[in-house]
């Protein structure tokens, strides 16, 4: 028979025995969630290793199908045959340009004496280190090489805003900025809408002539022209040169356009002014010396003139201010150089 001693240490070896059989088997447990665990986190990642596989592939599907489009594609052709051309005499250049006119636009500024590529990486910096607070989301490139009308030119592109020497503007959409120059001291900022078609269209006719830029008209070589009857008047011979005349008419040329003026034996009437199709029912009173007179507008065949009226005595004098397209200077649009010509005039009838 077994004393209460052997009994006791039975059962301490018993529950020692327990004790370490739920350990084993916790021990088990615990490796086998952990490593459920594992795999359950393994084919997570697995999934999403695939998925960014997957969005790899359909990106990459994405661009090769671009890329093919660009190259199978016809470039966009813009039909240029009806754009005019515009033509700016005071800085000698010229553009072609649809009637309707697209984002292209053309700021200048004189008297530059920096070379144009100091110029451009000024203005760029100006720019670059503008952090006004106000203007969300400013962005702007890099400054780069390229060419206008064979000039050599720097362009960056810009949101947000646009500052420079003479002010600046906000930004909604990005722009194009292209800085050129002539040989006279004149930068041309030429900026558009960056994937405005037209106007990349409209850059490609842009041109710059310094023999294009208006000649100044010197006040110490104005000629006297008084061989019409009762008339008598000034001219800039820096701008015209007479070309034909005739006792009540003479015709003066030049780069600008005419200038012609024309007696006539019909008695002027303030009340009925007229041309060749008829009264004219829109027209400005102005000045011609002392005398009144009376302006108005027309055109004929591509040409256009300003056209001036004046009383002498029973007679009238018709002064025209003409421009064709073939013209490198409209003087038919220079009202300055109109009104410096007939304050001239004087009348001795």
């Amino acid at each position: 028979m077994k004393t209460n001693k052997e009994i006791f240490k039975q059962r301490g070896f018993a529950l020692i025995a327990i004790l370490v059989a739920v350990l084993v088997i916790g021990v088990i447990a615990f490796g086998t969630i952990k490593w459920q665990g594992q795999i359950q986190q393994s084919k997570q990642i697995e999934n999403q290793a695939v998925k960014n596989l997957q969005k790899i592939n359909d990106n990459f599907e994405k661009n090769n199908q671009a890329i093919t489009k660009n190259l199978t594609e016809e470039p966009e052709v813009v039909d240029t045959n009806d754009w005019q051309i515009y033509y700016n005499e005071k800085y000698g250049y010229q553009y072609k340009t649809p009637v309707n006119r697209s984002s292209f636009e053309v700021l200048t500024v004189e008297a530059v004496k920096q070379p144009i590529d100091e110029y451009a990486q000024e203005i760029w910096q100006i720019n670059k280190d503008d952090n006004n607070p106000n203007i969300k989301n400013k962005f702007i490139s890099n400054l780069l090489t390229t060419k206008v009308d064979g000039r050599d030119a720097f362009t960056f592109n810009i949101i947000g805003s646009f500052q420079w020497q003479t002010g600046g503007w906000q930004i909604e959409k990005e722009r194009t900025f292209i800085f050129t120059a002539n040989k006279l001291g004149t930068v041309f900022l030429i900026n558009f809408l960056k994937d405005d078609k037209i106007s990349q269209e409209i850059l490609k006719t842009f041109k710059i002539n310094e023999d294009w830029v208006k000649p100044k008209v010197v006040d110490s070589q104005w000629l006297q022209y008084s061989k019409l009857s009762g008339v008598s008047f000034k001219y800039p011979g820096t701008v015209f040169s007479i070309a034909g005349k005739e006792e009540n008419y003479v015709y003066f040329n030049s780069k600008r356009g005419t200038l012609s003026l024309t007696l006539t034996d019909k008695k002027l009437d303030p009340n009925n002014i007229e041309d060749m199709y008829g009264k004219i029912e829109k027209f400005e009173t102005i000045k011609v010396g002392n005398n009144a007179g009376y302006k108005y507008k027309m055109g004929d065949a591509g040409c256009l003139a300003t056209i001036v009226k004046t009383a002498v005595s029973d007679k009238t004098l018709v002064i025209s201010f003409g421009s064709c397209p073939a013209d490198l200077y409209y003087i038919d649009e220079d009202n300055d150089l109109q009104k410096q010509i007939l304050a001239t005039f004087k009348f001795t009838n």
